[in-house]
């Protein structure tokens, strides 16, 4: 006898070592009703979904809901809320319908506007007022500026002001005459006259002396004298009368310029006590609607501004009403509704708001109180602000500055220079008190992420709503499976969906879910294929969407991405990919691999061989020296050296090297549902029996042999399937699959027609024991090979290896029948 599968047990002279792994032989397949998991049809008690209430609410989430509504009540601070949950999962959509069932009691506390800080006109001045009062301010201030264009130069165009006027420029005209006409009369007695002289570019007043009728300045009385036409006294006489009287001119115009100036305050203040008075009454009708402290307070500035600053401004014509407009930015709903805001591209701008910029045509810049805009954190104020995570940290400074915004409890609008590359000198208006809750949705990575970098996220986000992406699989799921179907029908003027369409998109679900006993909340990809039913129907001219019609759907979403599994059938048939799918090799074995294309997920099988012999270097992982090998998948390879320490029990050091390749593997692999198979192969090449390969292998193991569950468990089989009818089935093949994912089955009806006639198979195992004798062949059906000697025939040949470095170092070793003996 020379099978060493058969070697050990009893009679054989060598002692049969139980692991702590326990088998029961090899197991049979799994049964076809257990394949594919059917919703009952009496869990749908109707014809079609025109009979069904369209649902109002999503799937299940009934955790998650309660931590939300907890979540949209709760005043306390720090509690804004943290949705997390799966991308698709309609995390968005529930939190805005429970936003909308709950509505809860918005937190109305304040209007708030902006108006010009008139001692500081880059600071605009923030007003806060009870709610409904911005709007009616600014709409009294936009009355008040349209009087400032229109009434003020009728009120300065009136009667009495102009006779006012009249007086006031009579009165300074006599006061003029009073001063020069003395001088005048005495410049013509002494014989001298007023001229206009031009000194650079400017024109002064100086005195000349009158000779024969013209003028003659100083400097030009000594030529008069040499001519003969002025003595030299006389000349004498001219220079010092122009002197003195050069003097009092000076003293008189000193004078005038006084009254010049008294003139025009008394002129400014007519002007501001005619445009006060103008103003006024208007101010006070305002005053006497808008009763608040704060409002009393901003229109006395305002008349201040104008009677004080303004007056020149006025005369020339100057518009200067948009000085005096307020600009609200927070205003309060009149009905006390709650906002609810969904921002979708949470930029700086759009969260916190921006100031505008206007353009001269010289390319000069300003900007004032009226160019503030408010963001979403102040449309949302008192209400909710709903943005998703991912895109938050997507935006530059985003994040930083909504943090800063939620510790500090103020909103700061962003500068120019940070919001323009070219750097712009703009406001800075007051800060607005933050009173906005804001609920961010993201992933469980996000989630951890912002947990372990982000000191403030802690304290800032405290409360939790974490979605799943499963529920129960019940009747009451199935039921409102059927009215989200119903209301997507009705919403989008979809055909009705028959009882056997609803089934099916429902068994659907039960396959996204990939879980025992539970149904995807996933519902979107749910209404993708629901959608494209409809259309299916459509084509066929068919007013009720069908089981079929469902089932053609999920058969051309398949097709539209299967793409690397159609290459890979090709390159399998022409013979560039070697995968064996007949017929028993050893050290050889096909696991099963994945591979993802957005949501959808396709398998095939993959060669993974073994090779052993003598040496000290232990098992290799080939994909790990390649730097091709993934932290889990790495993990599990580390676990075949526990297990078989743990199977083979050795009374020596190992001696053997071995190593583990996945063939025709070019890209990284990570994951350790391929560890099992990884196992089995290990073993054919350590004991020389076969492995069929008309089997393939997924499943995790552990240090005591149990095989694990695994994921996209379906995807896997109907990979292998696919693979062996393209290259032509023998009726012998199958999968062996962790018995723990059995409850997880939902295959396609033809791979379960094909394991109820017989045609594949699909065994479920528990540990590595009951994988041995499902997978290797002893060669003679009459005597399979068992667990027990496949482990004594590896312990055998370890054994022989250690013998062999013995002898190799010259060291002592007992023989076989001596260390039975002992």
């Amino acid at each position: 006898m020379n099978d060493p599968s058969r070697r050990a047990g009893p009679g054989s002279g060598y002692p049969v070592r139980m692991t702590t792994t326990e088998h029961r032989g090899r197991p049979d397949p799994v049964s076809p009703d257990r394949l594919r998991w059917r919703c009952p049809r009496e869990w749908l008690p109707f014809e079609t979904t025109a009979s069904v209430e369209p649902a109002q609410s999503i799937l299940g989430q009934s955790d998650a809901a309660e931590a939300l509504r907890f979540g949209l009540a709760t005043t306390a601070p720090g509690h804004h809320v943290f949705v997390r949950g799966l991308a698709g999962t309609g995390r968005v959509t529930l939190v805005r319908q429970m936003m909308e069932r709950i509505r809860p009691q918005g937190r109305h506390t304040h209007d708030h506007c902006y108006v010009r800080n008139f001692a500081h006109p880059e600071q605009p001045r923030l007003i806060t007022l009870p709610p409904g009062c911005a709007a009616k301010l600014a709409a009294h201030m936009e009355e008040f500026a349209q009087y400032l264009r229109e009434g003020i130069p009728k009120a300065m165009d009136s009667d009495q002001f102009k006779a006012e006027r009249s007086a006031l420029d009579a009165s300074v005209e006599a006061r003029l005459k009073q001063i020069t006409q003395p001088f005048e009369s005495d410049i013509a007695t002494a014989g001298l006259t007023m001229v206009t002289m031009d000194v650079g570019p400017m024109k002064v007043t100086a005195l000349a002396a009158m000779i024969d009728g013209n003028p003659v300045p100083p400097e030009a009385l000594d030529s008069l004298v040499v001519a003969g036409r002025l003595d030299k006294a006389g000349a004498e006489a001219l220079r010092q009368r122009i002197d003195d009287l050069t003097q009092r001119m000076a003293q008189i115009n000193g004078q005038l310029e006084e009254l010049r100036r008294e003139h025009a305050e008394k002129g400014r203040k007519l002007v501001a006590r005619q445009i006060g008075s103008a103003v006024e009454p208007m101010l006070e009708d305002i005053r006497r609607q808008c009763e608040e402290e704060e409002i009393s307070r901003f229109l006395t500035a305002v008349r201040e501004d104008i009677t004080t600053h303004r007056v020149h401004a006025i005369l020339k014509g100057v518009d200067i009403s948009r000085l005096y407009l307020v600009n609200p930015i927070v205003e309060q709903p009149a009905d006390g509704a709650c906002p609810i805001v969904l921002e979708s591209t949470p930029s700086v701008a759009n969260l916190f708001g921006s100031i505008q910029l206007a353009w001269s045509k010289s390319g000069a810049s300003r900007s004032d109180h009226m160019m503030i805009r408010p963001g979403a954190l102040l449309r949302a104020d008192g209400g909710f602000l709903l943005i998703e995570a991912r895109e938050v940290l997507a935006e530059p400074n985003a994040w930083r500055m909504l943090i800063r915004a939620l510790r500090t409890g103020q909103i700061d609008f962003p500068s120019h220079e940070a919001m323009t590359p070219w750097g712009v000198d703009g406001l800075d208006p007051e800060s607005v008190p933050l009173n906005t809750k804001v609920i961010l949705v993201g992933d469980a990575e996000i989630f951890y992420l912002l947990d372990e970098h982000d000191d403030d996220f802690a304290h800032l986000f405290k409360v939790l709503a974490d979605f799943d992406s499963a529920v129960p699989r019940s009747k009451e799921s199935v039921e409102l499976y059927a009215r989200v179907i119903a209301k997507t029908a009705w919403d989008e003027s979809l055909p009705p969906f028959g009882q056997d369409a609803v089934a099916a998109l429902v068994e659907h679900g039960a396959r996204i879910a990939g879980a025992a006993g539970m149904l995807t909340t996933r519902l979107g990809r749910i209404m993708d294929i629901s959608r494209e039913s409809a259309f299916v129907a459509g084509e066929k001219q068919e007013q009720v969407t069908s089981g079929e019609h469902v089932r053609e759907a999920i058969r051309r979403t398949k097709r539209r991405g299967d793409l690397p599994a159609r290459n890979f059938r090709e390159y399998l048939a022409n013979g560039t990919i070697q995968v064996q799918i007949t017929g028993a090799t050893v050290g050889q074995i096909n696991g099963l691999a994945v591979v993802h294309a957005g949501p959808l997920v396709y398998g095939f099988p993959q060669r993974i061989t073994a090779s052993v012999s003598p040496g000290g270097a232990g098992v290799i992982n080939i994909e790990r020296e390649a730097n091709l090998s993934g932290s889990i998948h790495t993990k599990g390879f580390y676990i075949l050296g526990g297990l078989l320490r743990e199977l083979i029990k050795p009374e020596h050091p190992f001696a053997f090297d071995a190593a583990i390749a996945f063939e025709q593997s070019y890209g990284g692999i990570d994951g350790d549902s391929a560890s099992g198979a990884e196992m089995c192969c290990l073993l054919s090449a350590l004991t020389g029996i076969p492995i069929r390969q008309d089997f393939s292998m997924t499943g995790a193991i552990d240090q005591k042999g149990h095989v694990m569950a695994i994921g996209a468990v379906n995807e896997k089989i109907e990979g292998f399937y696919d693979t062996c009818a393209a290259a032509g089935p023998t009726g012998a093949q199958g999968v062996v699959i962790p018995a723990s994912n059995v409850g997880d089955l939902a295959l396609r009806p033809d791979v379960v027609e094909a394991c109820a006639e017989g045609r594949f198979r699909v065994v479920a195992v528990k540990n590595i024991g009951e994988a041995i004798e499902t997978l290797f062949d002893s060669g003679d059906p009459a005597n399979p090979a068992t667990f027990c000697g496949v482990i004594d025939a590896a312990r055998e040949r370890i054994k022989s290896f250690w013998q062999t470095a013995a002898r190799a170092r010259g060291d002592g070793f007992k023989s076989d029948a001596t260390e039975r003996e002992s």
